[in-house]
């Protein structure tokens, strides 16, 4: 089956935000295999951001399997237009299990980035 894991770094958002991406993820899931998976930013973030990044990474490790397809959002990575993303979509989830990761407000550990298949810019705006 056709399916996919959203691995996020980040604290809860207010419950309107909850309910409508849990709204959006049940949407998804009537088309393929969907998780969402949120992890805890690790702690001492202000004191050692590197160190913070490296236990976040070994979080999102732990959810991975051999055979995934990651890919790291970043804002480096290459953007798609609509139509290129869903034609990627349709081919990629063809293939197996797609794996998207977001990294906490410090981003992702370089380790992650380099491990990951591909980097996806959703857009440029911050």
């Amino acid at each position: 089956m056709r399916s996919a894991l959203l691995l996020w770094v980040g604290k809860r958002a207010e419950p309107s935000f909850e309910a409508l991406a849990a709204d959006y993820g049940g949407r998804i899931a009537r088309q393929i295999g969907f998780d969402d998976v949120r992890l805890r930013p690790a702690p001492g973030r202000d004191g050692d951001p590197r160190r913070a990044l490296a236990v976040e990474a070994g979080e999102i490790r732990r959810h991975l399997r051999p055979g995934d397809w990651v890919v790291a959002l970043d804002e480096r990575g290459r953007e798609r237009t609509s139509e290129e993303l869903s034609a990627w979509l349709v081919e990629r989830l063809d293939r197996g299990r797609l794996v998207l990761l977001i990294g906490s407000d410090l981003g992702l550990a370089s380790e992650i980035k380099a491990e990951a298949r591909e980097l996806f810019a959703l857009s440029r705006l911050t």
